[in-house]
């Protein structure tokens, strides 16, 4: 198990796999932010500029915490606390 460990550690000895990583990462948050903001704007919410980016981390938050059996209601209930 230590030996299969230190091979995906290598991939720390590989900037350009973790600027990649980031980059992706980066990107996916900045999609995700801007379909927030426009299913906002959609129904009407004209909130300020980090309204997407505190609905996405509690919504983050919500699905991370196994609450109920499947996650039923913890994607809506963390978008109905963030948006009060």
């Amino acid at each position: 198990m230590l030996g299969r460990l230190a091979v995906g550690l290598r991939v720390v000895n590989r900037p350009a796999v973790i600027l990649l990583a980031g980059i992706g990462s980066l990107a996916a948050w900045v999609t995700d932010a801007v379909e927030v903001r426009l299913v906002l704007y959609a129904v009407g919410l004209h909130l300020p500029t980090g309204a997407p980016l505190l609905v996405l981390l509690a919504l983050n938050v919500a699905i991370a915490v196994p609450a109920t059996p499947a996650q039923l209601g913890a994607f809506e209930l963390g978008a109905v606390v963030a948006l009060r």
